[in-house]
């Protein structure tokens, strides 16, 4: 889980290994990717992902619901049901972006 340790519960955090972020917080407002990444101590920007560094053939590329998305990636709002995807690397031949997940009762 990221966001929660015996400490307490960050408002931005994941209940188990599926990748699903919650949000719980006492303030109701925007939270973004990027913080998210803070919670999980990994580094994200327009042009790196924790240690990865983009350059020599490798990109970093936001997805956001299938479709792509420009600027830092830090920036993504999260709302609800948004499928969020980040890939690192060089382009792969006949890659399909994921678009949908089938969210469990209540999230």
């Amino acid at each position: 889980m990221i966001g929660v340790d015996r400490g307490g519960i960050s408002p931005v955090h994941t209940h188990d290994s599926t990748g699903v972020i919650h949000i719980e917080s006492p303030v109701t407002r925007t939270f973004t990717l990027g913080e998210f990444f803070t919670e999980w101590d990994v580094g994200l920007s327009t042009d790196s992902i924790g240690g990865l560094q983009t350059g020599n053939g490798k990109t970093l590329r936001a997805f956001l619901n299938g479709n792509p998305v420009t600027g830092n990636p830090a920036a993504l709002p999260i709302n609800a049901h948004d499928e969020i995807v980040l890939i690192f690397g060089g382009a792969q031949r006949g890659e399909s972006i994921p678009s949908h997940y089938e969210f469990a009762s209540g999230q």
